[in-house]
């Protein structure tokens, strides 16, 4: 008797495996069509800007000096570097001072 119970209950257990792939499926598929899109308009915009910051001033920091830059723009369209302004911990060490430097995607003279 016991043989015969075991049967039903394995055909049980393969339903729900076909369930859960097609849930993967689907988690999938949100994630490329939504979240990823999303993500990388994020990254173009102000994510690039707050990442650039960072990083900028965390390498300033480890050649020893100080200060900020303002940045302007994204990726697909260009961006601006603005009041770059850079110095050293230390009297009389290096400093940088640039007022404006930019990047402008190219632009296709449409032949």
């Amino acid at each position: 008797m016991s043989g015969i119970d075991d049967i039903p209950a394995a055909q049980a257990e393969a339903a729900v495996s076909k369930k859960k792939r097609r849930g993967g499926l689907v988690s999938s598929l949100v994630f490329f069509f939504v979240f990823l899109p999303l993500f990388v308009l994020f990254l173009n915009g102000p994510g690039f800007r707050t990442l650039a910051r960072y990083v900028g001033g965390k390498a300033a920091e480890l050649h020893g000096l100080t200060g900020g830059f303002d940045i302007q723009g994204n990726l697909w369209s260009g961006f601006t570097l603005n009041g770059i302004n850079f110095a050293g911990e230390e009297s009389g060490s290096t400093s940088l001072a640039v007022e404006e430097e930019g990047y402008e995607k190219f632009k296709s003279s449409g032949r």
